[in-house]
């Protein structure tokens, strides 16, 4: 046999003439050992990745289960607060800001500044209502001398909107001109 025709393939054959004519495959051709190990390997592997994929979906398929059952069930989901600050307004007697307030929505924490040195205090007054706008609670706090600040702990339930006004308070006496308002959720 030639060299040449160990790379004819098995449904073509040499006929009378010299010429390559092919016939009919009755069976698949056996490929030579190296190549079979390697088609099983490659057969074991796509196997191997299918058994991989089969897992990792049904644990994707329990996890999401278990995810919509707890909201289900009971797990009330995170609601996020809003912080907010205050300051006074300026007038021809007042400084802008010679009053300051900050509320913290973690841990319900407001904190009050009197800044300047002008004789007056300040004052904030809140209003906390539920989200159908209800106001079920009132409350005031004053500091009073430059530098000095008052810190209040509120109790306010999550989700629960509290309305602020901040003034100079001079003698007792809310400066309306200086009050600024804002708001933050609990």
């Amino acid at each position: 046999m030639c060299p040449h025709e160990a790379s004819v393939p098995n449904n073509l054959h040499r006929g009378a003439n010299g010429s390559l004519q092919t016939s009919a495959l009755k069976a698949r051709p056996v490929l030579p050992a190296p190549f079979r190990q390697r088609q099983d390997y490659e057969s074991k592997e796509v196997i191997g990745m299918h058994s991989t994929l089969k897992r990792v979906a049904t644990g994707l398929a329990a996890t999401a289960t278990a995810v919509t059952v707890a909201s289900t069930v009971g797990a009330t989901p995170a609601f996020a607060g809003t912080n907010t600050s205050l300051a006074t307004l300026k007038t021809p007697s007042y400084a802008l800001g010679a009053g300051l307030a900050y509320f913290y929505h973690e841990g319900e924490h407001l904190r009050i500044v009197d800044r300047d040195a002008d004789g007056a205090g300040v004052r904030i007054y809140w209003a906390v209502s539920d989200p159908q706008g209800n106001v079920y609670d009132n409350g005031t706090a004053y500091v009073g001398g430059a530098g000095n600040e008052n810190n209040v702990n509120m109790t306010v339930t999550d989700g629960h909107t509290i309305s602020f006004t901040l003034c100079v308070s001079d003698n007792g006496n809310r400066i309306q001109a200086t009050c600024s308002q804002n708001w933050a959720t609990a």
